[in-house]
């Protein structure tokens, strides 16, 4: 994947699945402030490539909160958002081991491969437009049986190479409505949520995560 600048995080059960299906969880993008005393900021992939470190920062983020949810380290209020899609998703306050093996069983990936400047920055139609050869490389290797799209915003961003509407909806209170990304002769189906830290993503959406996921079965190819 050699335009993949931020590498996902991938659990080591992911080629299981949740209930049989690979779970691609995709949110938008990183913040980041790593670079001081210069004229710059890490905002861009390629300003980074001076800290090849962040290349990892999608793992490094999700395993600080797993670590956190273990009894390691500090919280903070970024976490609240991955407790709260997981506990939707789950449909109830997770256990510890809910939670861990839930996180075992997916993946997580951002899609903008270009560092924002801080958490309330939005990127650029550019930083999409960008992102888009990476997404493809993503989707070739690991194969999602299933894509959950957070927000609006990234959906509407998100490439229209290869991308069809679905024979098939999921009716919720925003009209969400799947479509698919073929990728080497699979169709990979997508569907898309109010973001985890958005107060319209209510415990509502439970049943329709699990509609979505009982309709992303492993031969929709």
């Amino acid at each position: 994947m050699t335009n993949v600048f931020f590498q996902p995080y991938v659990g080591e059960d992911y080629h299981t699945g949740y209930s049989g299906k690979k779970l691609m969880i995709l949110g938008e993008s990183h913040h980041c402030n790593k670079i001081e005393n210069t004229t710059t900021s890490c905002g861009k992939a390629e300003e980074c490539l001076q800290l090849p470190e962040c290349r990892n920062d999608t793992n490094n983020v999700i395993n600080i909160f797993l670590d956190y949810k273990q009894g390691v380290g500090k919280g903070a209020r970024w976490m609240r958002t991955y407790t709260r899609f997981t506990n939707v998703f789950l449909g109830g306050q997770a256990s510890k081991e809910e939670l861990l093996d839930f996180w075992g069983s997916i993946m997580f990936y951002n899609y903008v491969q270009a560092a924002m400047e801080g958490p309330r920055i939005s990127p650029t139609e550019q930083d999409f437009e960008q992102s888009q050869t990476a997404f493809f490389e993503v989707l070739e290797e690991y194969k999602p049986d299933l894509i959950i799209v957070w927000g609006a915003r990234l959906e509407k961003n998100l490439p229209q190479k290869n991308k069809s509407l679905s024979d098939f909806e999921i009716f919720d209170t925003s009209g969400h409505r799947f479509h698919y990304y073929e990728i080497g002769g699979k169709k990979i189906p997508a569907y898309t949520v109010y973001h985890p830290s958005c107060r319209y993503f209510t415990y509502q959406y439970h049943k329709y995560l699990q509609e979505a996921v009982r309709l992303a079965r492993v031969d929709y190819h």
